[in-house]
């Protein structure tokens, strides 16, 4: 980068377009509701692929590629809310054991908050997160879902229920 002494004109020019570009940019869509669906199955803690076992470079390149699939999508963002979580792993064939099937959504999880989906994956954003694992008839159907709701929405649709 140049010194600013030395800038010429078209420099100058240059940086004030920058600027403005950047005061305005259009900010993302916010959300109170979303749901994403992964069409595939992430590894669990075990097996010859699970995250236990899985070299460093393997687990860089399986969070790489969902980020960039995350970001692809250009979700909504839920800003500062805070949120509950619903995580489904629909499979075929014999269920995970729950902590396995929890550990798999790790690296999902990660690429949504890298997405800027949520802020943060720590109990400070999510209010409450559950899992759930759903059986399917055939590979094709085998996918993973995360279900995001603001607990603004979480608590009108508690109120609506109680009446």
């Amino acid at each position: 980068m140049k010194n600013r002494a030395t800038w010429t004109l078209a420099d100058a020019q240059a940086a004030a377009l920058r600027i403005r570009a950047s005061r305005t940019a259009t900010k993302r869509e916010t959300t109170d509701h979303l749901v994403v669906t992964l069409p595939r199955l992430l590894p669990g803690m075990n097996g010859k692929d699970g995250l236990i076992r899985q070299h460093f470079r393997n687990a860089t390149r399986v969070k790489e590629e969902l980020l960039v699939w995350a970001k692809g999508l250009r979700l909504p963002t839920f800003g500062e809310s805070r949120v509950t979580v619903v995580c489904a792993r629909h499979y075929c064939g014999n269920p995970m054991d729950f902590d396995n099937a929890a550990s798999s959504f790790k690296h999902l999880l990660d690429a949504l908050v890298k997405a800027g989906v949520i802020k943060d994956d720590g109990p400070k954003t999510i209010e409450a997160m559950t899992f759930r694992q759903v059986g399917c008839r055939s590979k094709k159907e085998q996918c993973m879902t995360v279900e995001i709701k603001s607990l603004s929405l979480v608590a009108e649709e508690t109120a609506l229920q109680l009446f």
